[in-house]
């Protein structure tokens, strides 16, 4: 008869092994410098809590309270390849090889080069005034803005909770960013930047997300494994 925990031991030192390697690769213990640089160079603060998906940055400014949060799990996504089918796939394979693995490698570098799209809903509120919440997506360093909806009720916005996506669906989210006035979006964006919400938090935001990622991966290394342990 074959053990119920016949596999226990044998998962629990490949996961510590796992664990292992990537504390041996780790640069430092200590907080990175691109985070203390951030800080100090700039008004916000981070709002981050081991075992979440989401972080937080937030400052005042003047009577406003600003809030961006982001959510590391969109940092994973990646695109669907698009299937040929029909003529579209035999025109394909008379690609001959050698062209074909240069556009692979061209692609392959432009992908390297590009960081990975992630969520991220700025919110500034103001007392009595309710708030603006700003729905966007970081990618390559600069804020991508889809939506900006005006809520009464300043606690809605930002507020990525089920009970709050369900209250929003009754709302009116805004008009599409892209089908504003240019001279609107351009002075949207001169909003954003004016409250420190520049090309620079959005780096600091894609070296965040992949910094939390890895430090996450670690501690789910070692839960797992000693949950699996039976010694």
């Amino acid at each position: 008869m074959v053990s119920h925990n016949s596999y226990n031991k044998e998962l629990a030192i490949k996961l510590a092994e796992e664990l292992k390697y990537e504390k041996e690769n780790e640069s430092d213990s200590s907080e990175p410098s691109f985070i203390k640089d951030f800080l100090s160079e700039n008004p916000f603060k981070i709002e981050d809590k081991l075992g979440s998906n989401e972080v937080a940055l937030t400052r005042a400014f003047g009577n406003e309270k600003i809030r961006l949060l982001f959510d590391i799990n969109t940092s994973e996504q990646q695109a669907e390849p698009i299937s040929l089918s029909g003529d579209e796939e035999e025109d394909d394979n008379e690609i001959d090889d050698a062209s074909q693995e240069e556009d692979e490698d061209e692609i392959d570098d432009e992908s390297a080069e590009q960081s990975l799209p992630i969520r991220c809903s700025i919110t500034i509120e103001k007392p009595g005034k309710g708030a603006l919440g700003f729905e966007s997506i970081i990618a390559d360093g600069v804020f991508l803005i889809n939506y900006v909806s005006y809520y009464q009720d300043a606690k809605l916005a930002g507020d990525w909770t089920a009970e709050a996506d369900w209250k929003r669906r009754g709302f009116y989210p805004g008009p599409s960013f892209e089908t504003l006035d240019n001279d609107v979006q351009v002075l949207f964006e001169k909003y954003l930047e004016e409250r420190g919400i520049n090309t620079a938090v959005a780096l600091f935001i894609s070296n965040y997300a992949e910094y939390k990622e890895q430090k996450e991966y670690m501690k789910w290394l070692e839960n797992v494994r000693k949950f699996v342990d039976v010694s």
